[in-house]
Protein backbone atom coordinates (compact mmCIF):
# COMPACT_ATOMS: atom_id res chain seq x y z
CA UNK A 1 0.00 0.00 0.00
CA UNK A 2 1.36 3.33 -0.95
CA UNK A 3 2.18 5.22 2.12
CA UNK A 4 -0.13 8.23 0.55
CA UNK A 5 -2.82 6.24 0.47
CA UNK A 6 -2.54 5.26 3.68
CA UNK A 7 -1.91 8.75 5.17
CA UNK A 8 -5.40 9.72 3.29
CA UNK A 9 -6.91 7.26 4.97
CA UNK A 10 -6.41 8.35 8.43
CA UNK A 11 -6.60 11.60 7.93
CA UNK A 12 -10.56 10.71 6.58
CA UNK A 13 -10.87 8.88 9.53
CA UNK A 14 -9.49 11.92 11.97
CA UNK A 15 -11.96 14.46 9.95
CA UNK A 16 -14.54 12.23 10.31
CA UNK A 17 -14.60 11.78 14.30
CA UNK A 18 -13.47 15.40 14.71
CA UNK A 19 -10.31 14.12 15.89
CA UNK A 20 -7.41 17.09 18.01
CA UNK A 21 -4.76 15.48 15.55
CA UNK A 22 -2.42 18.33 13.53
CA UNK A 23 0.16 15.95 11.83
CA UNK A 24 0.45 11.94 11.21
CA UNK A 25 3.98 10.14 10.84
CA UNK A 26 4.45 6.65 9.71
CA UNK A 27 7.25 4.84 12.06
CA UNK A 28 8.84 1.88 11.90
CA UNK A 29 12.00 0.71 13.90
CA UNK A 30 12.56 -2.22 11.78
CA UNK A 31 13.27 -0.50 8.81
CA UNK A 32 13.94 3.16 10.25
CA UNK A 33 10.97 4.72 8.90
CA UNK A 34 10.07 8.16 9.74
CA UNK A 35 11.93 8.33 12.76
CA UNK A 36 14.05 12.13 12.30
CA UNK A 37 11.14 13.43 10.85
CA UNK A 38 9.51 12.68 13.98
CA UNK A 39 12.28 13.77 16.56
CA UNK A 40 12.79 16.99 14.45
CA UNK A 41 8.88 17.86 14.80
CA UNK A 42 9.09 17.19 18.46
CA UNK A 43 12.15 19.32 18.94
CA UNK A 44 10.66 22.30 17.21
CA UNK A 45 8.93 22.98 20.90
CA UNK A 46 10.30 24.51 23.42
CA UNK A 47 12.33 22.95 26.19
CA UNK A 48 10.75 21.71 28.79
CA UNK A 49 7.82 20.33 26.94
CA UNK A 50 6.78 16.86 27.49
CA UNK A 51 6.05 13.57 25.36
CA UNK A 52 3.80 10.65 25.79
CA UNK A 53 4.11 7.77 23.89
CA UNK A 54 0.46 6.21 24.11
CA UNK A 55 -1.34 3.96 22.22
CA UNK A 56 -2.99 -0.27 21.98
CA UNK A 57 -0.57 -2.59 23.37
CA UNK A 58 1.83 -4.67 21.06
CA UNK A 59 1.86 -0.96 18.74
CA UNK A 60 5.22 -0.72 19.15
CA UNK A 61 5.46 2.31 22.15
CA UNK A 62 8.71 1.15 23.91
CA UNK A 63 10.26 0.29 20.91
CA UNK A 64 9.75 3.45 19.31
CA UNK A 65 10.69 5.07 22.92
CA UNK A 66 14.10 3.01 23.01
CA UNK A 67 15.34 4.14 19.41
CA UNK A 68 14.00 8.01 20.13
CA UNK A 69 16.14 8.24 22.78
CA UNK A 70 18.61 5.58 22.10
CA UNK A 71 18.39 3.84 25.54
CA UNK A 72 17.79 0.32 26.40
CA UNK A 73 15.97 0.31 30.09
CA UNK A 74 12.21 -0.27 28.28
CA UNK A 75 11.45 -3.22 28.15
CA UNK A 76 9.48 -4.77 25.10
CA UNK A 77 8.09 -7.95 24.66
CA UNK A 78 5.28 -9.91 22.29
CA UNK A 79 2.87 -9.80 25.59
CA UNK A 80 0.57 -6.75 26.40
CA UNK A 81 0.95 -5.14 29.83
CA UNK A 82 4.43 -5.59 29.65
CA UNK A 83 4.86 -1.72 30.06
CA UNK A 84 3.15 -1.68 34.00
CA UNK A 85 3.90 2.15 34.73
CA UNK A 86 4.92 5.72 33.51
CA UNK A 87 8.22 5.50 32.35
CA UNK A 88 10.44 9.28 32.14
CA UNK A 89 13.44 9.71 30.34
CA UNK A 90 15.03 13.30 29.49
CA UNK A 91 16.63 14.20 26.94
CA UNK A 92 17.97 17.22 24.94
CA UNK A 93 16.00 19.21 27.75
CA UNK A 94 12.67 17.48 27.28
CA UNK A 95 10.78 14.63 29.12
CA UNK A 96 9.45 11.87 27.25
CA UNK A 97 7.14 9.21 28.83
CA UNK A 98 6.44 5.52 28.13
CA UNK A 99 3.36 4.63 29.14
CA UNK A 100 1.25 1.01 29.56
CA UNK A 101 -0.58 0.09 26.36
CA UNK A 102 -4.02 0.37 26.24
CA UNK A 103 -6.57 -3.60 26.35
CA UNK A 104 -8.78 -3.52 23.81
CA UNK A 105 -11.65 -6.45 24.61
CA UNK A 106 -12.76 -6.80 20.99
CA UNK A 107 -9.18 -6.99 19.68
CA UNK A 108 -8.05 -10.32 19.02
CA UNK A 109 -4.93 -10.10 20.56
CA UNK A 110 -6.48 -9.55 23.55
CA UNK A 111 -7.77 -13.01 23.50
CA UNK A 112 -5.14 -15.28 22.46
CA UNK A 113 -3.28 -16.88 25.05
CA UNK A 114 0.35 -15.15 25.40
CA UNK A 115 1.84 -18.58 24.34
CA UNK A 116 -0.15 -17.97 20.98
CA UNK A 117 0.72 -14.22 20.06
CA UNK A 118 3.78 -15.40 17.77
CA UNK A 119 0.59 -16.52 15.33
CA UNK A 120 -0.80 -13.58 15.23
CA UNK A 121 1.30 -10.41 15.48
CA UNK A 122 2.97 -9.01 12.06
CA UNK A 123 6.92 -9.83 11.93
CA UNK A 124 7.56 -8.83 8.45
CA UNK A 125 5.90 -7.54 5.58
CA UNK A 126 2.15 -8.72 4.77
CA UNK A 127 2.12 -10.69 1.93
CA UNK A 128 -1.70 -10.88 0.31
CA UNK A 129 -2.90 -13.66 -0.15
CA UNK A 130 -5.22 -14.62 -3.47
CA UNK A 131 -8.04 -16.25 -3.98
CA UNK A 132 -10.22 -16.87 -6.84
CA UNK A 133 -13.91 -18.21 -6.09
CA UNK A 134 -16.28 -20.31 -8.53
CA UNK A 135 -18.22 -22.80 -6.13
CA UNK A 136 -19.53 -22.38 -2.42
CA UNK A 137 -16.26 -22.46 -0.11
CA UNK A 138 -15.67 -21.66 3.67
CA UNK A 139 -12.28 -20.14 4.70
CA UNK A 140 -11.06 -20.61 8.20
CA UNK A 141 -8.47 -17.72 9.49
CA UNK A 142 -7.09 -20.45 12.32
CA UNK A 143 -9.91 -21.51 14.85
CA UNK A 144 -10.70 -17.41 15.49
CA UNK A 145 -12.59 -16.75 12.13
CA UNK A 146 -14.96 -19.04 9.87
CA UNK A 147 -16.26 -17.33 6.08
CA UNK A 148 -19.14 -19.13 4.85
CA UNK A 149 -19.36 -17.73 0.53
CA UNK A 150 -21.54 -18.68 -1.71
CA UNK A 151 -20.55 -16.32 -5.36
CA UNK A 152 -22.93 -15.00 -7.62
CA UNK A 153 -20.65 -15.37 -10.11
CA UNK A 154 -16.14 -15.12 -10.35
CA UNK A 155 -15.36 -13.15 -7.43
CA UNK A 156 -12.15 -13.03 -5.59
CA UNK A 157 -10.68 -12.64 -1.77
CA UNK A 158 -7.42 -11.19 -0.68
CA UNK A 159 -6.78 -12.03 2.97
CA UNK A 160 -3.74 -9.65 4.78
CA UNK A 161 -2.81 -11.65 7.81
CA UNK A 162 0.55 -12.30 9.67
CA UNK A 163 2.63 -14.57 8.31
CA UNK A 164 2.51 -17.22 10.61
CA UNK A 165 -1.26 -17.12 11.15
CA UNK A 166 -3.01 -20.34 9.52
CA UNK A 167 -5.23 -19.97 6.68
CA UNK A 168 -7.65 -22.86 5.88
CA UNK A 169 -9.87 -23.42 2.50
CA UNK A 170 -12.11 -25.62 2.29
CA UNK A 171 -15.48 -26.59 0.18
CA UNK A 172 -18.66 -25.53 2.14
CA UNK A 173 -20.28 -29.00 2.64
CA UNK A 174 -17.06 -29.84 4.48
CA UNK A 175 -16.75 -26.86 6.63
CA UNK A 176 -18.09 -27.89 9.79
CA UNK A 177 -16.58 -31.41 9.95
CA UNK A 178 -13.40 -29.79 9.83
CA UNK A 179 -14.11 -27.87 12.48
CA UNK A 180 -15.25 -30.55 14.70
CA UNK A 181 -12.09 -32.46 13.67
CA UNK A 182 -9.39 -30.15 13.40
CA UNK A 183 -10.23 -26.85 16.26
CA UNK A 184 -7.58 -26.56 18.27
CA UNK A 185 -5.48 -28.74 16.40
CA UNK A 186 -4.36 -27.82 12.66
CA UNK A 187 -6.83 -24.63 13.38
CA UNK A 188 -4.90 -23.06 16.12
CA UNK A 189 -4.70 -21.15 17.84
CA UNK A 190 -8.30 -20.64 19.04
CA UNK A 191 -10.01 -18.85 21.84
CA UNK A 192 -13.17 -20.59 21.98
CA UNK A 193 -14.29 -24.40 21.58
CA UNK A 194 -17.44 -22.18 19.58
CA UNK A 195 -18.13 -19.82 16.76
CA UNK A 196 -21.29 -18.41 18.42
CA UNK A 197 -21.85 -15.81 16.30
CA UNK A 198 -23.37 -16.11 13.08
CA UNK A 199 -23.67 -13.27 10.65
CA UNK A 200 -25.23 -12.82 7.51
CA UNK A 201 -23.14 -10.23 5.63
CA UNK A 202 -24.67 -7.92 2.71
CA UNK A 203 -21.87 -6.41 0.37
CA UNK A 204 -23.05 -3.19 -0.74
CA UNK A 205 -19.95 -1.68 -3.07
CA UNK A 206 -18.15 -3.54 -5.48
CA UNK A 207 -14.87 -4.09 -3.06
CA UNK A 208 -14.95 -3.55 0.60
CA UNK A 209 -12.50 -4.44 3.40
CA UNK A 210 -13.62 -6.48 6.62
CA UNK A 211 -11.59 -6.07 9.23
CA UNK A 212 -11.00 -8.55 12.12
CA UNK A 213 -9.45 -5.78 14.94
CA UNK A 214 -5.88 -6.99 15.91
CA UNK A 215 -5.81 -9.97 13.43
CA UNK A 216 -6.02 -8.40 9.78
CA UNK A 217 -8.72 -8.11 6.78
CA UNK A 218 -9.53 -9.30 4.19
CA UNK A 219 -10.89 -7.76 0.70
CA UNK A 220 -14.05 -8.87 -1.13
CA UNK A 221 -14.95 -7.95 -4.96
CA UNK A 222 -17.51 -9.11 -6.63
CA UNK A 223 -20.95 -9.80 -6.39
CA UNK A 224 -21.92 -12.58 -3.68
CA UNK A 225 -25.87 -14.93 -3.17
CA UNK A 226 -24.81 -15.38 0.41
CA UNK A 227 -21.72 -14.32 2.89
CA UNK A 228 -21.90 -15.80 6.49
CA UNK A 229 -19.36 -14.60 8.89
CA UNK A 230 -18.94 -17.03 12.31
CA UNK A 231 -16.58 -15.11 15.32
CA UNK A 232 -16.46 -15.63 18.93
CA UNK A 233 -18.69 -14.27 21.10
CA UNK A 234 -18.60 -10.59 22.17
CA UNK A 235 -16.03 -10.20 19.17
CA UNK A 236 -16.23 -8.13 16.28
CA UNK A 237 -15.70 -7.01 12.70
CA UNK A 238 -16.00 -3.50 10.69
CA UNK A 239 -16.16 -2.41 6.97
CA UNK A 240 -14.60 0.17 5.19
CA UNK A 241 -13.88 1.16 1.25
CA UNK A 242 -10.85 -1.05 -0.19
CA UNK A 243 -7.76 0.82 0.56
CA UNK A 244 -5.91 -1.60 -1.49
Amino acid sequence: IKFEKLVNYVMGLITKYDLPIKHIFLNSTKINLGLNELENYCLQYPLGHHFLFIGLANAGKSSLFNRLLQVEQVTTSYYPGTTQAFITRTKNGYEWIDTPGLEVEISYLMQVKEADLHYVLVHKQIKSRNYQIYNPQSYFIAALFRMDIIPQNKTSICFYLAENLLLHRTKLAHADELWQRQCGKELKPMIASKLSQKVSFIKQIDKVDVVLPGLGWFCLSGCFKKITFYLPENMVFYTRKAII
